[in-house]
């Protein structure tokens, strides 16, 4: 890109310092975006802004240019130059001028994204580097990689899964449900929120081009999604429609979309991986590794008394942990299990003194709740994989609200 010499604010400047625009830096304490980061797409576009808040409009109308140039589909480098051409033309920015209520509705869309982003290189919203996110309790032994969505920041984190630490790989701008967070209703237009895994990959030759390069599916609903009578289906992570780099943060139908470049970047980072966890957070919160290992130590206390009771068919033991699921008794469910009913207890197959791999996700809930997914061996290959979903009671101990197995 072309070294770019900063001037002195030229006179329209003035015209373009009430601008629609200025709002997005304005609004958000510090101003300034964070330390320099590798060109990209979102912090070339900011640092337009940033240009331009400056007063420096002919070094911002170079960088908008070479942006364009790269991305011919950013409707928003587009707003921000015609912003650019008509200040230094005397005239009022374009957003100051529009009045009609879908083009007005569509600068606003414009202008949360770039609050949005700025918020986040800004340093805002931005998480400290030392800091997980607490639902990552404990990767299972071959989990390689974790998707944790932060949902009212419009952000995506890739983890790598190394040797028993979480490594940070990369993050993403993504939009979310026309109508927000959390997901009841088929056709509510929302984005779930909960643990899930991707289930699959599907080409773009096989979908409509809104998709994208392809679509990630994830699991919605699960156990504790149809306990709670939530209904839809085709929640995915995909790219994003023709004509576009990426939409405002609330305009997908439930799912989560990203630019098609970072969606490819995102497959190719994971090595084009399923079977992947997917946390849809909307109450973030960040954590040191010794707050974490305290949470982690205190759900893997419950399950592993949860095993002792069921290895030796303690059904004292049993009816406490499963008193919050709705069969009429344990007895009947020990004798019809069921995917949402509590397991009959290990055959010889599956009995091992210790569990031979543990994943525990905290749960995204208004109560405290875990997700712990066991995975058991036999001798001939097959796998035993139990998902349960734990929680608080109004006593604060760990009861199993919802269960699932299956084998592989």
């Amino acid at each position: 890109m072309e070294r770019i010499k900063l001037t002195q604010p030229s006179k329209a400047y003035n015209t373009l310092k009430m601008s629609f625009w200025f709002w997005i830096i304005l609004s958000v304490p510090g101003h300034g975006l964070a330390d320099a980061r590798p060109t990209t797409y979102e912090s070339t576009l900011l640092r337009v802004v940033e240009t331009m808040q400056n007063g420096h409009l002919d070094p911002a109308r170079i960088l908008v240019e070479s942006l364009l140039a790269e991305y011919p589909h950013s409707r928003t480098a587009k707003l921000l130059y015609a912003d650019i051409l008509a200040a230094q033309g005397g005239r009022l920015p374009l957003g100051e001028r529009t009045s009609h209520t879908r083009e007005r509705a569509a600068l606003d869309d414009l202008q949360t994204q770039l609050q949005v982003r700025w918020r986040y290189q800004s340093g805002q919203s931005q998480p400290n580097e030392n800091l997980l996110p607490s639902r990552l309790l404990l990767p299972g032994r071959d989990t390689h990689y974790l998707i944790y969505v932060d949902l009212p920041e419009s952000r995506l984190y890739v983890y790598r899964h190394q040797k028993g630490r979480l490594i940070h790989l990369h993050n993403y701008y993504v939009t979310i449900g026309k109508n927000g967070i959390g997901k009841q209703l088929e056709g509510d237009r929302k984005t779930p929120v909960g643990v899930y895994r991707i289930t699959s990959f599907i080409p773009d030759a096989e979908l409509p081009p809104r998709y994208g390069p392809g679509a990630l599916p994830i699991d919605y609903p699960n156990s504790i999604d149809r306990m709670t009578q939530r209904t839809g289906y085709g929640i995915w992570l995909h790219g994003t429609e023709p004509g576009y780099v990426n939409r405002g943060p609330y305009a997908s139908d439930g799912c989560v979309s990203l630019s098609n470049q970072e969606f490819e970047h995102l497959r190719e980072i994971t090595n084009n991986a399923t079977d992947i966890p997917v946390i849809l957070d909307h109450a973030p919160v960040w954590l040191s590794q010794k707050h974490l290992q305290k949470r982690r130590a205190n759900a893997i206390t419950a399950v592993q008394q949860w095993h002792s009771s069921w290895l030796k068919t303690d059904k004292a033991g049993l009816a406490k942990v499963y008193r919050a699921m709705s069969a009429t008794s344990l007895e009947e469910a020990l004798r019809n299990p069921s995917q949402d009913r509590p397991l009959s207890p290990l055959t010889a197959d599956w009995n091992y003194p210790t569990i031979p791999d543990i994943e525990l996700m905290g749960y995204p809930h208004s109560m405290e709740t875990f997700l712990a997914r066991l995975t058991f061996k036999n001798a001939a290959g097959s796998r035993l994989i139990i998902d349960q979903y734990w929680q608080h009671d109004e006593r604060k101990n760990w009861q199993v609200v919802a269960e699932r197995r299956h084998t592989q």
